[in-house]
């Protein structure tokens, strides 16, 4: 009797662990802190959750005051030429693109503006000719 307790319970245990994981892996913001600096990375996808389009942004910001944000998208499609990226509603760039894909960086030690973020941030991608989002972090 004191066996099969102990492989319920490891039965369990495993499965709430496994779902666990699966729950922090699939969070849209990862938060990574050291002493002097915040790093943020946000996976983005379309919103409707088809295959496609795919992108990704990390932001830091140290203690300093510094404040760096890289945005990337890949596979948009031909249709788009350029994309408008926002932060929290907050327009932050454009970029055109070259063979579907591009990044934007933006780094206040470059004289750039930042916007100051945080795990629960929202950054979308938009078509800068249509305004349809192509992209979002939630």
């Amino acid at each position: 009797m004191g066996t099969i307790l102990s492989r319920r319970t490891m039965i369990v245990f495993t499965g709430a662990f496994a779902c666990f994981m699966a729950l922090a892996l699939t969070q849209s913001a990862v938060h990574a802190g050291s002493g002097d600096r915040i790093r943020y990375k946000f996976l983005l996808h379309p919103p409707a959750k088809l295959d496609g389009p795919k992108g990704k942004a990390k932001y830091e910001e140290r203690t300093s005051g510094r404040k760096k944000l890289k945005v990337e998208v890949e596979h948009i499609g031909d249709a788009t030429s350029t994309i408008d990226v926002f932060v929290d509603g907050q327009s932050v760039g454009a970029a055109a693109l070259s063979a579907c894909s591009t990044e934007i960086e933006l780094d206040t030690e470059n004289g750039d503006t930042v916007p100051t973020m945080t795990q629960s941030s929202v950054v979308e991608v938009f078509d800068a000719d249509t305004d349809v989002k192509l992209l979002t972090s939630v």
